[in-house]
């Protein structure tokens, strides 16, 4: 069997975005009681997480200030289309929030 030898060939080129979602890290906090002296202590959590149980980060932060004042979408519009683009259920409340 011989090669064909290519004469020309044809080419197309597909732009797309990379799928928009969330990623969650979870940070844990070990607390130890010594063995010898019973005191418990508690390691810290990293500087920039925040002290309530759950939250969201920079990057969320910054796409609703963009969409807020950039875009000046309204803040219950800006909420559910975080919500569609990321899958995260951001409240109304939490988006008037980034502002302050």
């Amino acid at each position: 069997m011989r090669e064909a030898a290519v004469e020309h060939y044809s080419r197309r080129q597909v732009r797309d975005i990379p799928l928009v979602t969330v990623t969650v890290t979870e940070h844990r906090a070990h607390r130890c009681r010594c063995g010898g002296c019973g005191r418990v202590t508690s390691a810290d959590m990293p500087g920039k997480v925040a002290s309530a149980p759950s939250s969201y980060g920079p990057n969320l932060r910054a796409l609703a200030t963009y969409l807020l004042l950039f875009q000046h979408i309204p803040v219950e519009r800006c909420a559910q289309l975080i919500a569609d683009l990321t899958g995260a259920r951001v409240s109304p409340g939490w988006v008037s929030s980034v502002l302050v």
